[in-house]
């Protein structure tokens, strides 16, 4: 398959270039920082707390929300 893709601006042609990097940060935001809430806990007291998890599940929500709206 064969396309032709053309960019108003070097800022577009880099964003398209970089998508597939971004696709890789957002699943090791999600794996490291949300996953392990529902997983494993976490190796920092802090956050491995009954109200630290509250507010974990609330970002993980609002996360998944985002990612599917785009």
């Amino acid at each position: 398959m064969k396309a032709i893709l053309e960019f108003e601006d070097r800022e577009e042609l880099q964003y398209a270039l970089d998508g597939p990097k971004y696709a890789c940060q957002l699943s090791d935001i999600w794996d490291q920082l949300f996953r392990p809430a529902q997983k494993h806990g976490y190796n920092d007291p802090v956050l491995d707390s009954k109200e630290a998890y509250k507010v974990i599940e609330k970002l993980a929500e609002k996360y998944q929300d985002i990612m599917r709206e785009e």
